[in-house]
Order: structure tokens, then C-alpha cells, then sequence
């Protein structure tokens, strides 16, 4: 599964390779984030995404966050203030993270295990943004409404996997294989014509679809199973 392209890997992975816990070096490897992935019957389940809450202030104090894949997060440097989804992403990903801080000047992230909010944030806020995970998350539902637009903007970031990270958490559905598409009921031809898409669709909710033609037509290269789909 094509999840982390070579850029990202390179700009966000190796920012923080160096960590040591109990005194071993042990570099975040793309590959190794891939255990903080859920596992259901064998297929993975990206993690949500979107799950913050937003406000204005900088994290009084600072707890590395010792992840899943046995790597410690600590701080990643943005060069764009829209690339904050990469924070998100990472949070997500590392499976012991309770948020993110961003100073608006320098683009820095900075993420914690500690407590947020009371104690866990500076009064004086200026120049900070920050990002607390919320245990009661609700990803936005895709409705027969939207979801021919959620796969255009999803698709034009990640045309093969449906990995749309950036698209995923700006819109709060997440990437494309965790979508809540249970209120869907027509996904006639909506992967039509799509000939680079091959994104493991196998954990969607297709209960209520009545209307699946040339759902696939043209998308010449999806080869997934889909077997576990009742319709």
C-alpha cells in the first residue's frame, strides 16, 4: 500500500529520526508508522484526522510523545501554514499524542502527551495556535450530496490511494478508506473513469447503496477485494 510518497518521508520522517528512548536511537521510519494503524479482519484502517479542537494558545509545558511504532515525536518545522494537516497526520499516527501547538511565526509544531488546557496552556497566547484531540470525534458524514465532490478534491491530491491527508482534514472526513459512507445510497459511476485509482475501500459502510453502476468503469487499475460489501 503506496501511503507515504518519498517527499513526505523525506521532509517529515527524518525531522525527527534521531530520538532515543531508554538511551536507543530509534528512527520513525515511514514503514514502522504503519503499526499505529488500526488492523481490522486483516485490512488496515487509517486513523481519523480530523478529531481537533482549534484555539489559541502555546502548551505551558512539553511531553514528547513516545509513539506505537516505538519512535518519540517531539517537533516537526512547516514550510507552509496551510501544511498543518501534516501535524494532524502525524498526532493521529503516533498513537500517544494529545495534541500540537504552532508557533504562527516560525511554522514550528510542537506536540505533547500532556495535559491540555487548564494548567497545559500559557495565558499569554500570542503568536500560537493549537490543536487538542477530541475523544468524542464525529468525522463529517458523506451524503449522495457531497460525495461525488469529497472524491474530486480527494482524488486530485491522492489519485491512486485516496490518501488525501491535506483534503482529509480540512473537510474533517479524513482520507478516502476511513470515509463514513453509510448514508450514501446512489454511487453511480463515481470512481468512473479514474484510471490511476486503486484505494482499499474494503472498511466503507455500503449497506444502504441501491445504485452502484459503472461505479468502477474505466478505473482500470482498482484491484481490491471487495467481498465483505453488503449491499
Amino acid at each position: 500500500m503506496d501511503i507515504y510518497d518519498a517527499i513526505v518521508h523525506k521532509k517529515i520522517f527524518h525531522s525527527h529520526e534521531k530520538s532515543k528512548i531508554s538511551g536507543v536511537s530509534q528512527p520513525r521510519l515511514a514503514e514502522a508508522a504503519l503499526v499505529s494503524m488500526q488492523i481490522y479482519d486483516g485490512a488496515l484502517v487509517a486513523p481519523n484526522y480530523g478529531n481537533y479542537q482549534k484555539g489559541n494558545a502555546a502548551f505551558a509545558n512539553i511531553k514528547p510523545c513516545q509513539c506505537k511504532d516505538g519512535s518519540e515525536l517531539r517537533e516537526v518545522l512547516l514550510k507552509d501554514a496551510d501544511d498543518v494537516y501534516i501535524c494532524a497526520r502525524l498526532c493521529a499516527e503516533c498513537g500517544n499524542c494529545a495534541g500540537f501547538d504552532r508557533d504562527v511565526n516560525t511554522m514550528k509544531c510542537r506536540f505533547t502527551s500532556g495535559k491540555i488546557g487548564g494548567n497545559g496552556a500559557h495565558k499569554n497566547w500570542s503568536g500560537y495556535q493549537f490543536w487538542r484531540k477530541l475523544s468524542n470525534y464525529k468525522a463529517t458524514a458523506i451524503t449522495d450530496e457531497n460525495i461525488h465532490s469529497h472524491v474530486r478534491e480527494c482524488l486530485a491530491e491522492a489519485p491512486k490511494d485516496g490518501m488525501c491527508y491535506r483534503y482529509g482534514f480540512s473537510s474533517n472526513t479524513g482520507p478516502m478508506p476511513s470515509w463514513n459512507v453509510k448514508s450514501v445510497t446512489n454511487m453511480n459511476g463515481l470512481f468512473k473513469e479514474h484510471s490511476k485509482f486503486n484505494a482499499d475501500l474494503s472498511d466503507w459502510d455500503v449497506s444502504k447503496v441501491i445504485d452502484a453502476r459503472e461505479m468502477f468503469r474505466d478505473a482500470l487499475n482498482f484491484n481490491h477485494h471487495l467481498g465483505e460489501w453488503k449491499m
